[in-house]
Parts: structure tokens; sequence; C-alpha cells
């Protein structure tokens, strides 16, 4: 593994558990939520807002995403799935975390989330923590994944191609919750962060 490669790994490892929450509750039952938006780029930024107790994210949806099979669509051959779910990504109801799911075929990297949001009475708030992610079988752009985490709206991932029935996979978390987080957790999602940063500018 060359010296970037290392670094990209060790940033993202860096992230993954950050601003984490000892004993929280289940996320749909955190005091005054409304809903969760998602911000997909193809091109330009598409929002999708579902309801705290939506069937969208209340259901991991079974079998091959296609038009007719998926909560929202990027192109054409973009499909997406969202729900409550752990820190692995698997579908809880009760989880802590959001999982996005989806299949891209087609030229580029595709899976292109921006941010997850999660929307109250009079606050929003973005995810802050990275808990896991697979990536598609090619065209996956690794320095892309903090983007997800950095609360800007015009960048996003850059997951790769995969076709169905395997699916790309991100899981975010958010901080604080009803319950307390541990302040070290904050410190080290800021330095996974920054060392992504850095290894963009010098890529440049």
């Amino acid at each position: 593994m060359n010296r970037s490669k290392a670094h990209q790994w060790l940033a993202c490892a860096l992230m993954f558990g950050t601003a984490a929450v000892a004993n929280a509750g289940p996320l749909r039952l955190e005091p005054g939520l409304a809903s969760v938006r998602f911000y997909e780029q193809s091109g330009a930024v598409s929002t999708f807002n579902f309801g705290v107790n939506s069937t969208e994210l209340a259901t991991q949806l079974g079998g091959n995403l296609s038009s007719t099979n998926s909560d929202f669509i990027g192109v054409p051959n973009e499909f997406y799935d969202v729900f409550y779910s752990d820190a692995n990504g698997a579908f809880n109801m009760n989880g802590e975390f959001v999982t996005i799911e989806g299949n891209y075929t087609g030229g580029g990297s595709g899976f292109n989330i921006s941010e997850v949001e999660l929307v109250f009475g009079g606050s929003t708030r973005f995810a802050t923590s990275l808990e896991s992610y697979v990536p598609g079988s090619s065209a996956f752009l690794m320095a892309n994944l903090a983007n997800i985490l950095d609360g800007n709206v015009n960048t996003s991932t850059a997951m790769g191609q995969l076709a169905s029935p395997d699916r790309m996979r991100v899981t975010v978390g958010f901080a604080p919750l009803s319950a307390t987080p541990e302040p070290s957790t904050y410190l080290t999602g800021a330095a996974g962060l920054a060392l992504l940063a850095l290894l963009r500018r010098q890529a440049v």
C-alpha cells in the first residue's frame, strides 16, 4: 500500500464512529424529529424528505432495486433505498443510524450522496459520523467519502458502480442525540476530516 492510500484509510478509520452516542435510543424517537432529508447530486442537487415514521425509513426494500422498487432515483439507472439501521447497516426500526443502499451502472462514479440531515421543528442537523460503508466494484473514489460529513450539499460521495442484486452502502450517525456523546470522539472525527481535506488539496 502506498503512502497516499495508507493516509486515506487512516483518515476514514478516524471518521468511523465519530461523535458516537452512548446508550442512545431509537433515532426515530429523538425528541422533536420530524423527518430525515437526503441530498443527492446527479448534476444538480436534489432533496428527498421522508417523515420520521414513513414507510421508506421503516422498510428495507427486498429484491432488485429498480424504478419501481426504490425510495428515490438519481439518474435513470441509479436507485436508492433508505432505512433506519444499526452501525453495520442492518435494518433496525429502532436503530440509532440511517443507512443508504443503492445500485448504479453507467459511466463515471455513481451513488452520489451529498448529505443526510435530521429535520426538527425549528432546526436541522447534518450527519456527524460515518459508521460503515460498502463501495462499488469499480470507480469508487475514496477521497470523496468524507463529503457526506462536510456539511456542504454541493459535494458528494462517489461510491462507484455496482449492478443488482448487490448494493453499495453508507451508514451514518448523528450527534448529539438524547444521550451524552463522548467528547473525545469529536476530536477523532475532526482529525479524520482534516486529513482527508489535506489529501484532496495535495492531489490537486
